[in-house]
């Protein structure tokens, strides 16, 4: 399924399960973007201590409403298998399912543009959004000039049929894909 709205297409995927090391943080609206550079470069540096691999860079953010002065976020590098836990960074699987989303193109700044248009087009499609949202970098700020930047912004939905308890969120048209490698990242949500 695919709706679409000044600029941006919604569409409806699953994702796969992604083992993950991750770092959870609290931060808030003047700190956030070296917050979340701060935090995934500590992943990274795990990562690569341990012999690792990174893949995909996501950020979880486990806030249910949008507060700028206080956001419960999780840096998150997926790996193919997990690597032993520090004090700082932890390994874990990260539930894949079914999600709507938008790619936003520009900078991590003006993120806050693809949520509203996904609310309003996940409104009309009559999705309800379920917690925790992602946040999927599809290419390198370090070698992608700042308005060329990619962003899947993604809302977990329910699937289930209503008999289940869910709420018929896929049609039997939608769109269907797993994720996306990514070199590096960081990100911001303004």
């Amino acid at each position: 399924m695919e709706a679409k709205s000044d600029g941006y297409n919604l569409e409806i995927k699953e994702l796969p399960t992604l083992k993950a090391m991750t770092r959870r943080f609290v931060t808030s609206g003047g700190r956030v973007t070296g917050d979340v550079a701060d935090n995934f470069g500590i992943v990274m540096r795990h990562i690569v201590a341990s012999g690792g691999a990174a893949e995909v860079f996501f950020l979880i953010s486990h806030d249910e409403a949008f507060d700028p002065e206080r956001m419960d976020l999780e840096a998150n590098i997926s790996v193919p298998e997990l690597l032993p836990d520090s004090s700082e960074v932890r390994g874990r699987e990260m539930p894949g399912g079914s999600f709507a989303g938008v790619i936003h193109k520009g900078p991590y700044e003006s993120l806050g543009g693809a949520y509203e248009e996904a609310a309003l087009l996940m409104g009309e499609k009559g999705l309800k959004s379920l917690p925790p949202m992602r946040e999927i970098y599809l290419n390198d700020p370090d070698d992608t000039p700042p308005e060329e930047l990619l962003t899947e912004v993604l809302f977990p939905i329910d699937s289930r049929p209503k008999a289940l308890g869910g709420r018929d969120a896929l049609p039997k048209d939608g769109a269907t894909h797993t994720g996306h490698r990514t070199s590096g990242a960081q990100s911001c949500r303004s």
